[in-house]
């Protein structure tokens, strides 16, 4: 390994770090990186012919927690039809 790519790879290291990801691989053609148990994905990353820095195919996964203070009890009584 050449300096360079020792460089890059403490960089990269530090940005990990920077953003509290914990981990990072490859599946199914995707770049998968967990960061406090969510998921974010992309498929790859290129730069255009504009030099614009583009991530293509970019999901995320994370849980939702319904709000229990703006829950409406239901009492039987409500019509579902309107």
């Amino acid at each position: 390994m050449n300096p360079k790519q020792k460089s890059f790879l403490d960089d990269l290291g530090a940005v990990f770090s920077q953003y509290n990801i914990t981990h990072v691989h490859v599946d199914g053609g995707a770049v998968i990186i967990m960061s406090g148990g969510t998921q974010f994905r992309f498929r790859y990353y290129h730069t255009n012919n504009d030099g614009e820095r583009i991530f293509v195919g970019v999901t995320t996964t994370s849980d939702y927690k319904a709000d229990p203070h703006s829950a409406i009890e239901y009492s039987g009584e409500e019509n579902f039809d309107d």
